[in-house]
């Protein structure tokens, strides 16, 4: 017991004086660029094993202590990097019952991932780095590189991001939104701004509009996507003009639905009403923004860029730019010809941008961009840089080409 007594003594002596800079891994006390690295050897906070553990070569070490397991597999986007999109890893089991796998090195980004432990799906239980959205449960691994990177919380000026509660009649409820502002957008942070600052702020703000995918809610975007991080570095930058982000919840049904093009048609539909009834008169009836469509765009990821297309392109008058994130209808020409046939289209947009991720070449999206082609409508293109269907991407084709393309005129 002395010795036991002892040791713990020892331990909290390290605990409590050793400097911040060598804590030991997931220790939340800062929004640490370097969040896996396991500086003292110490596992998360009621956590038997350390897990994910990011290596000096990048190289990542996951752990499930699961004594009776049979079988444990490491699945999620983690794998795209070592060309194996889609598949599942298996894990080896050590003989005190834990199970591991080393993978790697990876590049520097922010990766999701699971295990599957006979055959059910869990997020790792030893990780604090949770994602919440309208799935099963993954967690997050964050591969550093020598530095911060464009999605981590820099020493710059920071916007703020505010959650609100509306109530929708599509829904029949409550339902929340979030919006982003620049720094130095209330009045009383104006008083601590910097005078160059303050130049550039506008009376009233452009605004995006912003989706997720069929698994995301109205918070991925801030949560995975890290947008707040992305803008205020951009801002920071003056690679864009200050804008407002507004990030919605575009589930507007079961995620399994809809299945048909019928249904996609129609859970569209309702995602018009909601976005055109309630969530732009809430923003412009709070906020001071443009209220015209060269002040608002409309954007999303997979199936938010999917929506973004169908609304996007009947409200032209509404929104004047659009952003389409590895997506697009197969459909190409067939549900849409009469609107981008119109010889004024190329006039009633301010900026169409496209991408995916260089690792992705979805069919949909090839098919979108022919039928864009083959009508002479103007877009942006662009796919290199992140990895496939996944947050790797989207972060990265916000940052280097839609949000700069942004509110230029």
């Amino acid at each position: 017991m002395k010795v036991r007594w002892l040791s713990e003594a020892m331990l909290l002596g390290i605990l409590f004086f050793v400097p911040q800079w060598a804590f030991s891994q997931q220790e939340h006390v800062k929004l640490d660029w370097k969040p896996f690295e396991n500086r003292l050897g110490i596992p998360a906070m009621w956590t038997p094993a350390i897990s994910p553990e990011v290596h000096k070569d990048r190289t990542v070490t996951f752990r499930l202590v699961a004594l009776a397991a049979k079988e444990v597999l490491l699945s999620g986007p983690v794998t795209t990097p070592l060309g194996k999109s889609g598949e599942k890893l298996s894990m080896k089991k050590s003989v005190d019952g834990v199970w591991s796998i080393t993978i790697g090195p990876l590049p520097p980004d922010m990766y999701l991932y699971a295990f599957e432990m006979d055959g059910v799906h869990l997020a790792d239980p030893n990780n604090t780095f949770g994602i919440l959205s309208n799935q099963p449960p993954y967690s997050e691994v964050v591969v550093h590189g020598d530095g911060p990177r464009y999605y981590d919380f820099r020493e710059v000026l920071h916007g703020a991001v505010t959650r609100h509660i509306y109530h929708s009649n599509v829904v029949g409820g409550p339902r929340d939104l979030y919006v982003y502002t620049p720094p130095c957008c209330g009045n009383q942070e104006r008083k601590l701004c910097p005078p160059h600052v303050l130049e550039k702020m506008p009376k009233r703000f452009p605004v995006l509009y912003l989706m997720g995918g069929s698994g995301e809610i109205a918070g991925t975007w801030f949560e995975v996507g890290r947008l707040q991080a992305i803008m205020d570095n951009l801002l920071a930058e003056e690679k864009i003009r200050p804008m407002l982000i507004v990030c919605f919840n575009n589930q507007m049904t079961h995620r399994g639905l809809p299945k048909s093009d019928a249904d996609w048609d129609a859970h569209s539909e309702m995602v018009q009403k909601d976005l055109l009834n309630h969530v732009v008169p809430f923003i412009e009836s709070r906020y001071a923004v443009v209220e015209a469509p060269e002040g608002r765009a409309l954007a999303g990821l997979s199936m938010g860029g999917r929506h973004t297309q169908y609304v996007g392109f009947r409200n032209l008058s509404i929104f004047g730019s659009l952003g389409i994130l590895s997506a697009g209808d197969k459909r190409g020409l067939e549900r849409d010809a009469e609107i981008l046939s119109d010889p004024d289209i190329n006039g009633k947009m301010d900026y169409l941008f496209v991408g995916q991720g260089r690792l992705e070449r979805a069919e949909r999206t090839s098919a979108f961009m022919k039928a864009l082609d083959q009508l002479g409508v103007e877009y942006e293109y662009a796919a290199e840089g992140g990895q496939a269907h996944d947050f790797a991407t989207w972060r990265w084709l916000m940052y280097e080409h839609f949000l700069p393309g942004l509110f230029k005129q």
